[in-house]
């Protein structure tokens, strides 16, 4: 047994499916303290039939991943880590080790995937949805076995305690309004959009699991929502401070004029390392 499979499987028992039926939402999975924890492998779940190529030296799109209906993926211009990152649902600080030339910043080695599941698997997934919304679970894992196969990927999991942020709720009123559309891509950043920037910050029908998802992204350390708040919902904070404020103090006021705030704690922080990988077998 490959040592990817022996130490997902170690892991096994603090993982949370979080997806619901209709495969619509991924959350991050918890471990117990809520942290990421790369998603559990599933060895019997694979493509029925999967095209890899290198991405050409013009190609325009850079990371981008997508589900059309019968849960087709089309991977555009994919760096290899940033594949890890989608088939374990893992931020790309979480992802060490391996190559250079895997690192989500190298934009000379990349490739296009096209992959679709048994059919059986496709029914499922017959329905329109918004190409951009994360796979479900059940996808990555077929992601998973076909980095193990063609690229001949092998990872393990690491586990520290370190410092991690708590998404809480403050003194102050709530500032967060019911969704405009339920169905619109779950989305939170900066007003002008891409990352937090000293104006503040917006979000568009994003749960509070996501947007600590998005924080662990920004900040480069886990973040755990903690606020007891279900549902979606619609943002904007705006704020006026100097341009030269960084990101976290930035995000912290912000967050303050929600409602919300961050809290330091400690927790065990997950990581998967890189064994071995190769560039990929012939179709």
């Amino acid at each position: 047994m490959r040592r990817n499979c022996l130490q997902m499987l170690l892991v096994c028992g603090v993982l949370a499916v979080l997806t619901d039926g209709s495969g619509m939402r991924s959350a991050a999975q918890s471990g117990p303290n809520g942290a990421s924890v790369p998603l559990a492998a599933a060895p019997n779940a694979k493509f029925e039939v999967a095209s890899i190529k290198r991405s050409g030296p013009d190609q325009p799109e850079i990371n981008g991943l997508y589900m059309y209906p019968g849960a087709r993926v089309v991977a555009r211009g994919a760096t290899v880590q940033f594949l890890i990152m989608e088939a374990y649902n893992l931020d790309w600080h979480q992802i060490v080790g391996g190559p250079a030339w895997i690192d989500i910043r190298n934009a000379s080695t990349r490739f296009d995937i096209e992959a679709k599941p048994p059919a059986d698997v496709a029914a499922r997934y017959a329905a329109p949805r918004n190409p951009r919304i994360a796979p479900p679970d059940e996808i990555r894992q077929m992601l998973q076995n076909l980095l193990a196969e063609r690229f001949q990927l092998e990872v393990h999991v690491q586990q520290s305690q370190g410092q991690i942020y708590e998404l809480v709720r403050s003194s102050r009123p709530l500032h967060l309004n019911p969704p405009r559309d339920t169905n619109a891509y779950p989305w939170a950043g900066g007003i002008g959009g891409g990352l937090p920037e000293a104006t503040g910050i917006r979000g568009t029908n994003v749960s509070m699991p996501e947007l600590a998802k998005r924080m662990t992204d920004w900040l480069r350390m886990p973040v755990v929502d903690r606020t007891g708040l279900a549902g979606s919902y619609d943002f904007l904070a705006e704020i006026d401070a100097d341009d030269a404020l960084g990101v976290d103090d930035s995000i912290r006021l912000a967050l303050r004029e929600l409602g919300l705030q961050l809290k330091k704690s400690t927790g065990t922080v997950y990581q998967l390392v890189v064994d071995r990988v190769s560039l990929p077998s012939a179709n």
